[in-house]
């Protein structure tokens, strides 16, 4: 504007609840499939500190691509800021300018491709998911360590860092920002530059502004976020997508903020064109690219002078060519885009020009939201990802009820996104399916019911006790039964005997003698005889 003021236009929109939760979730997809970067990181940071000499980690230095979905932002900032505490040592987080060509970790994610590549070929490996990858690319690729992360940890660490952002906040000039330094937990200290002389090594560094991308200070307690919740259909029977529940919500995620932070650059990029600078500019509902050359304060318009794109087409084409005549046009701000990075001269004659692909991007989505349809729509489906481990271990014996397990998908409202007021997209930004898992039956091991009571005694086995002889016994037994539980499944049967014999003396009295004395009278006389 002419007085070099920027100025917000405030507009009040009314939503319902469910085009609220939509609204909120605008471009939160982008961020979120490089949340697991930060368990990596971790990772990669205790295994080199354990690697080196006792005191040799001093400072990390970071040198990424510097996209605002995943690196350049408030959260990666406040990562810097309280790297101490996270990771153990201080760190400096350095930007590669946009298009600066493909880097180290490119390289080896290109030599782990090709690999795996030729062992498939060669016929030494089958790989058909992530991990298979990770357990049999690794052992032909010995010059890189590998590091698996489950989705289950990816979800947590994303439900983790939402939490987070809701106390943080954009900083401004975030797409000029080429070097970063941690000062203490929510401060950061930012530099267009990265610089490395002596006294920037030191800690004693220059030309870098202090930041705060706090709202409010975080209180240092761990975030809980229940991962293994308790699955809520159990009696329903699943299969692979058998169910899929689009009212169920898993951790509503806060992303207003990303968007504002994101909103909030592109305006930057627009309002601080200036002349000599190039810039994507809209005309009859497509964007162009140009150079601008004149600027005029006081009407708010800018003289562009445009390239062409060199093989007929407009959007979407990455070289361009100066015509053979100018092409100058009177353009309002309004109309001004974005500001672009210079074009990149390609090719043996050098007629030709590169423009970055994030511009095109860019540009390409912000001449859809000035368009008259301004209403958000839904992208397409990500993929399915593990959001809880299986409900049970095993299967009950016999039943025909499964144990489940959670999976969880997610759409962003971006194709296109809302803009100036346009209504979010309605419906849900998320599903829920459950599948059947570990339906092998579980194995019921016996065990002993209680005893039943004691029987009768049995009759003496003898009437008295034989000299030189044990006395006479008698006997009463109890059974049990393997119904507590009855083995079931392959189970194991009980241990030990059903029956239990008890023993008693009886009738312990010694029998009498075996030698007797008959007497018999004969002829008057009385005798006897002894047997």
């Amino acid at each position: 504007m002419a007085d070099g003021k920027k100025r917000t236009k405030i507009v009040q929109i009314e939503l319902s609840n469910a085009e609220f939760v939509s609204a909120v979730l605008v471009q939160v997809c982008e961020f979120q499939q490089h949340v697991s970067r930060v368990r990596i990181q971790y990772k990669a940071l205790t295994n080199l500190k354990e690697n080196l000499p006792a005191g040799n980690a001093i400072k990390i230095h970071y040198w990424t691509d510097s996209p605002s979905s995943q690196y350049r932002n408030k959260t990666a900032f406040y990562l810097v800021s309280d790297h101490q505490n996270l990771f153990g040592v201080d760190a400096t987080w350095n930007y590669f300018e946009t298009g600066h060509g493909k880097g180290p970790c490119d390289g080896i994610g290109g030599t782990s491709k090709r690999i795996a590549d030729q062992a498939i070929k060669q016929g030494k490996i089958v790989v058909q998911d992530a991990r298979e990858y990770y357990e049999h690319v690794q052992v032909h690729h010995t010059s890189a360590t590998y590091v698996f992360v489950e989705s289950i940890d990816c979800v947590k660490s994303r439900l983790e860092l939402t939490e987070i952002n809701k106390t943080l906040k954009p900083v401004q000039g975030t797409m000029q920002i080429h070097s970063v330094v941690g000062v203490t937990t929510g401060e950061i200290k930012t530099c267009i530059t990265s610089c490395y002389c002596n006294d920037c090594l030191q800690g004693n560094f220059h030309d870098m502004t202090v930041a705060n991308v706090m709202k409010s200070q975080i209180r240092n307690v761990p975030v809980d976020i229940p991962v293994d919740e308790q699955i809520e259909h159990e009696n329903e029977t699943v299969g692979v997508v058998e169910y899929v529940d689009e009212s169920e919500r898993v951790g509503e995620i806060d992303e207003t903020e990303n968007d504002e932070e994101e909103r909030n650059n592109e305006e930057d990029r627009r309002l601080n064109v200036k002349s000599g600078q190039y810039a994507a500019v809209q005309y009859e509902k497509k964007w162009h690219v140009g150079k601008v050359i004149e600027v005029d304060e006081n009407d708010n318009e800018y003289l562009v002078t445009f390239m062409r794109p060199s093989q007929g087409k407009n959007t979407g084409h990455s070289l361009y060519v100066w015509p053979s005549n100018e092409d100058e046009l009177w353009v309002k701000r309004d109309d001004i885009l974005c500001e672009i990075h210079e074009p990149v001269k390609v090719g043996r004659s050098g007629r030709s020009y590169a423009i970055c692909q994030d511009d095109i991007e860019l540009a390409s989505r912000l001449v859809k939201a000035t368009l008259p349809n301004k209403h958000g729509g839904w992208s397409s489906w990500g993929s399915w990802s593990v959001y809880s481990s299986c409900s049970a271990t095993c299967t009950t014996c016999g039943s025909s009820q499964y144990p489940q397990q959670r999976y969880i998908r997610t759409r962003s409202c971006t194709n296109p996104r809302p803009y100036k007021g346009g209504r979010s997209c309605s419906g849900s930004s998320l599903q829920n399916k459950y599948n059947k898992c570990n339906t092998n039956f579980c194995k019921v091991n016996g065990g002993w019911g209680s005893w039943e009571p004691w029987t009768m005694w049995t009759n003496c086995s003898e009437e008295c006790r034989k000299e030189d002889s044990i006395s006479p016994t008698q006997t009463r037994t109890r059974e049990r039964l393997c119904n507590n539980p009855s083995p079931a499944c392959h189970g194991r049967s009980c241990d030990g005997l059903s029956i239990e014999n008890s023993t008693e003396e009886c009738n312990t009295q010694y029998c009498p003698s075996n030698l007797y004395t008959v007497f018999y009278v004969r002829d008057g006389t009385i005798s006897y005889a002894s047997q």
